[in-house]
């Protein structure tokens, strides 16, 4: 800034610097105009940054939006990896009771996919139960016990261990002494005040069916002095023997150490919680029916919640124009994310040689393409065509030969019937192969074979485990979950979708732009600092041309009187 006499000011504010002087002039509102016309490029650099923002947070809602909606799908088929198994593998159990007590009162089940669907008739005869043995009365807990001497203790699968006590040692510390020594022993201890001056030495085995065994080896013998053993190896007070489970099932008598029970029917776990002789318990194992319906549900609903989003972004006000949260209005790649998903969703998939789509559940588009669903055509297709819904929604494969699997598909495929030769040499290698006669159609690599980039078969892969040469008939059925589920990867995927490609370029340009803002706010700050000595300098000008005149006119008038 010049240095100016001081009749020139420089008053400045937060933002502004303004210039006055003897002159009478204000340049502020000039100067103020200059700079924020420099100003304007970094302003419209600012809202398009600002726009490009909302743009971001509206891309990653759709995203978050969509990657929902391929989850919901994924529990509706699998991923391509073989054996890899998905909701329609999924098994329930259900318990009915041939008298008034309650099923769900003696026996629980888990049931994996593995299980087989059938009918079982159970009945629970005897829970398992822990050995429990006490002592006598002991008239303090905390007083010594005045014996001396060594005894091993240990239950079933557990390890001997010795306990050494002396004179000084108490019941609460001799229980203290077993409990250290549980993780080898499986044994457990505790201390039960019975009443005034009663206190009993409580043992339980940690596992059923299993008993505890005590054997005094050197000084005096504890347990039998405090009434737990009796001197001929067998227990004084036993609360509670040790115990199998034992039920029947279909009429025939089953014995197990435990109360669950992992290895009665493959694929359930069964929990016993109380017995009932001749109380007859059904057990069912079928399709799980209800999760089923419930995974369909929550696709329905991961589809409306975009939906609302869709509808949200192509809004407009009562004038025709798109509304303050319509961020996304004619905005292209949601048109094309729309016509996409609508275009997957309406899809007809073929199922055993008939049509089907999401009408035949009762899966149908309202007026605003929102789903909604007729659940008692639903619930009657679950009950009566369950192998037409499992088409509708999941990739199916399935080849004339054994030797040959789908192990994997990441693609659209839509329905595929062909014939797929393999060639093997004479040591039993896979050498080539090829599908109807064209070997361009696949690539060959040990067992694998996968479907040729470029090609329909593109993101197919097989496994072919035999030894010798043959045509294998394949057929493939992808319905439109697993499509979907396809189509959300390259929308959505987190790092190569469409979306995340969209808000890395938007980010790069934001950085951009915000840089470029900064740089002309820093130009149009120095432009507005050259503005203020411009005009402190002219003001100064102005100011030594006055006094000049008036030491002129002083000249004047003095030459006059004279």
């Amino acid at each position: 800034m010049s240095d100016i006499n001081s009749s020139v000011s420089l008053n400045t504010n937060s933002s502004t610097m303004y210039v006055s002087g003897t002159s009478g002039y204000d340049y502020s509102a000039l100067i103020e105009a200059q700079y924020q016309a420099k100003l304007q490029p970094a302003y419209d650099l600012d809202t398009e940054v600002k726009e490009h923002n909302l743009q971001i947070a509206a891309y990653t809602e759709m995203q978050s939006l969509l990657q929902g909606l391929q989850t919901s799908m994924n529990q509706l088929t699998t991923s391509g990896s073989y054996g890899e198994t998905d909701i329609f593998d999924n098994k329930a159990g259900f318990f009915s009771s041939s008298s008034s007590t309650s099923a769900d009162s003696l026996i629980g089940a888990s049931v994996t996919s593995d299980a087989t669907a059938g009918t079982y008739e159970i009945e629970v005869s005897q829970v398992a139960e822990a050995h429990k043995i006490a002592s006598g009365t002991v008239a303090d807990s905390t007083a010594d016990l005045g014996y001396s001497g060594d005894f091993t203790i240990a239950s079933g699968s557990g390890a001997a261990t010795t306990i050494s006590v002396d004179a000084t040692t108490s019941l609460s510390e001799l229980a203290t002494m077993i409990n250290a020594e549980t993780g080898t022993t499986g044994v457990v201890a505790s201390v039960l005040q019975v009443g005034t001056n009663d206190y009993r030495l409580i043992l339980t085995a940690q596992n059923t069916n299993e008993e505890i065994a005590i054997t005094s080896t050197s000084g005096d013998d504890l347990m039998q002095s405090i009434g737990v053993t009796d001197g001929l190896g067998g227990f004084t007070n036993e609360l509670q023997a040790a115990e199998p489970a034992i039920l029947v099932v279909d009429g025939i008598t089953v014995t197990r150490d435990d109360n669950d029970i992992d290895d009665l029917i493959e694929g359930v776990t069964f929990s016993l919680y109380g017995e009932e002789p001749g109380t007859k318990i059904t057990f069912e194992i079928e399709e799980d029916l209800g999760g089923v319906s419930n995974a369909i549900t929550a696709f329905v609903e991961a589809y409306n919640s975009y939906r609302d989003f869709a509808l949200t972004h192509q809004a407009t006000t009562e004038d025709g124009i798109a509304s303050e949260s319509a961020v996304l209005f004619g905005d292209a790649t949601l048109r094309t994310v729309n016509a996409q998903v609508y275009e997957y969703l309406s899809q007809v998939v073929e199922v055993d040689g008939e049509s089907y789509s999401l009408g035949n559940l009762g899966i149908t588009f309202d007026s605003s393409n929102k789903l909604v669903v007729d659940s008692s055509k639903l619930e009657n297709a679950l009950l009566t065509n369950m192998d037409a819904v499992k088409g509708l929604f999941r990739f199916e494969a399935s080849s004339s030969s054994s030797e040959l699997a789908v192990t994997g598909h990441a693609g659209k495929f839509g329905d595929m019937d062909f014939t797929l030769n393999v060639t093997v040499d004479g040591s039993g290698n896979l050498t080539g192969a090829d599908i109807d006669g064209d070997s361009a159609m696949v690539t060959v690599n040990g067992s694998v074979i996968k479907g040729a980039a470029g090609s329909a078969y593109e993101g197919l892969q097989f496994t072919y485990v035999g030894n010798s040469s043959q045509a294998i008939s394949v057929s493939i059925s992808q319905g439109i979950a697993d499509s979907i589920s396809y189509l959300m990867d390259l929308l959505a995927d987190s790092q190569t979708g469409m979306l995340a490609e969209q808000v890395d370029e938007l980010e790069e340009t934001v950085a951009e732009k915000t840089e470029e803002s900064q740089e002309l706010q820093t130009k149009a700050q120095s432009y507005y600092t050259d503005l203020i000595d411009k005009y402190a300098k002219i003001e100064a000008r102005i100011k030594a041309s006055e006094l000049m005149i008036n030491q002129i006119q002083a000249l004047l008038d003095a030459s006059n009187n004279n």
